[in-house]
């Protein structure tokens, strides 16, 4: 049986960091990573990213650190709060989860576009990530957003399988799952 199968549900976007603190305030739901995506310092058209972990009981804690990379924005594009929605995630779980799309996202959007420096190569284990996409104020799934939003980079599905014979790993994704329109029974 497998053990490292997780559904995270991913809140935002969050225009900026008081919009994305204040609701982790007022909503009960615990939050252990994040994705960010906005304009470096001097840069005139790139959208950099990054994905990071705060096991803190406000994720948004973490924005305040001195050397946080939201420091490294001159402008936040989209903040999304992630929380693990099948289990109550362990540090390792948080961990692995980070690892897994950080090293997803990498190869989507190359290493110069990220602000991340470790968590580029994909885990040694089995690993399946199922991501939903919420607004976090209707509670519902967002249909359609920016082509550059974290959401539209982040397959939907994410699976890493690990063949530990020949240490060859085999990544399988989907990038956006379709809703489809409910089919009628018949009996």
């Amino acid at each position: 049986m497998e053990k490292n199968i997780y559904i995270m549900r991913w809140y935002g976007p969050f225009a900026d960091m008081e919009s994305a603190r204040d609701w982790d305030r007022t909503n009960q739901i615990p939050c252990s990573l994040y994705l960010m995506s906005g304009m470096k310092k001097y840069a005139k058209s790139s959208v950099h990213y990054y994905i990071g972990k705060a096991e803190r009981n406000l994720i948004t804690d973490r924005f305040k650190d001195k050397n946080h990379h939201i420091n490294d924005f001159s402008r936040i594009k989209e903040i999304w709060l992630g929380s693990f929605a099948n289990k109550k995630a362990s540090h390792d779980d948080v961990m692995l989860v980070e690892n897994m799309i950080t090293s997803y996202f990498v190869g989507e959007v190359g290493k110069d576009k990220m602000l991340n420096k470790i968590n580029l190569c994909l885990p040694n284990s089995n690993v399946y990530v199922l991501s939903e996409w919420i607004n976090p104020y209707s509670e519902l799934a967002w249909e359609k957003l920016s082509r550059n939003s974290p959401a539209n980079i982040v397959a939907d599905v994410i699976v890493n399988k690990a063949n530990d014979n020949a240490f060859n790993y085999y990544l399988y994704v989907s990038k956006k799952l379709k809703k489809q329109e409910k089919k009628q029974r018949y009996v």
